[in-house]
């Protein structure tokens, strides 16, 4: 083998195995993403369930889930902060996430904001109407979010 096909070997290998931690950290990235995202969701639909009457909690219960959706939202900003160009991941976050940044950014405290606010709620032990309202400020920023940062689901 040439000395000038052998450096063209190496080199390769070399950006290979330098691509691979980007590559899996990509994917770590997004993994992570999605199980701050999957946590609020199931906690907002716990939420949710009592609210409708559907699911029967103890108070301590319910405010297990506000508090793991002020927590999980609180850090949902620095679970999308990186841009995983290399992830081979499915993901549904549109590319607006970082185009859009501050906008995106400005959401996500507001998410966080209603979520503390859910707990304050829940905490003073407010009625049905009080949780509904705060639940429903929760859920708008929700739908703000996916409407505009979230690739649509194929019907």
């Amino acid at each position: 083998m040439s000395h000038i096909h052998y450096k063209a070997l190496l080199l390769a290998a070399t950006l290979t195995l330098a691509a691979t931690p980007a590559l899996a950290g990509d994917n770590a990235v997004v993994k992570h993403r999605k199980s701050v995202m999957t946590g609020i969701g199931a906690a907002m639909g716990a939420t949710v369930c009592q609210l409708k009457g559907q699911c029967n909690m103890k108070p301590k219960v319910l405010l297990r889930q506000a508090k793991t959706l002020a927590f999980l939202s609180s850090i949902s900003a620095d679970s999308f902060r990186q841009a995983t160009p290399n992830a081979t991941m499915k993901t549904t976050s549109t590319d607006n996430v970082w185009s859009d940044w501050a906008e995106f950014d400005k959401g996500l405290n507001t998410m966080t904001k209603r979520a503390r606010n859910l707990v304050k709620v829940v905490k003073a032990g407010a009625d049905k109407a009080a949780l509904g309202k705060a639940v429903g400020k929760l859920g708008k920023t929700c739908k703000g979010c996916h409407d505009n940062f979230r690739k649509k689901k194929k019907k």
